[in-house]
């Protein structure tokens, strides 16, 4: 498998992972007050390992593709 291939299989697993962790985080917040949902946001970011594993393709973008767009350290942070 070629670089450009595994790129493109990091992008396609992240893209599932988003949608996955969107419809579990729309069926649960639906049930959550609107005061609650930004923990109970934090807390399914932990117990359901989401940020885990988009760290653990952020690493496979490293290796392969120091400046891919996904990585935190090449996004354009208008907050600071």
């Amino acid at each position: 498998m070629t670089n450009k291939q595994e790129i493109l299989d990091i992008e396609q697993r992240w893209a599932r992972l988003i949608s996955q962790r969107n419809e579990h985080y729309n069926m649960v917040l639906n049930t959550v007050a609107k005061e609650q949902q930004t923990a109970v946001i934090e807390e399914l970011n932990q117990s359901m390992d989401y940020e885990k594993r988009f760290d653990e393709m952020e690493e496979e973008l490293r290796t392969l593709d120091p400046d891919h767009i996904y990585l935190e350290e090449n996004q354009l942070n208008v907050y600071k």
